[in-house]
């Protein structure tokens, strides 16, 4: 049986004197494999009031997986608080 993806890190970003109408919740889900292969990393964002997608979301697996999603979720994040 599959499992479900499982929040991970979330974080509510904004440009400095941004106010909650213009945030963005940018998210990583992980999928733990269970067939012994690579866990798989999902990360995405979205407008916080009105939940349309920022940035399309993207899966990473393999070895460098959890590290290329991490480096995706700083870069959105940096992307977003100096826009």
């Amino acid at each position: 049986m599959l499992q479900p993806w499982t929040r991970t890190d979330e974080r509510w970003v904004g440009p400095p004197g941004t106010n909650e109408n213009h945030t963005v919740e940018v998210y990583m889900d992980t999928l733990v494999s269970d067939s012994g292969g690579y866990d798989q990393y999902r990360v995405g964002a979205k407008w916080g009031l009105s939940r349309k997608s920022h940035t399309r979301r993207k899966v990473f697996r393999g070895e460098t997986g959890l590290m290329d999603a991490e480096r995706m979720f700083d870069d959105i994040t940096m992307k977003v608080m100096y826009s």
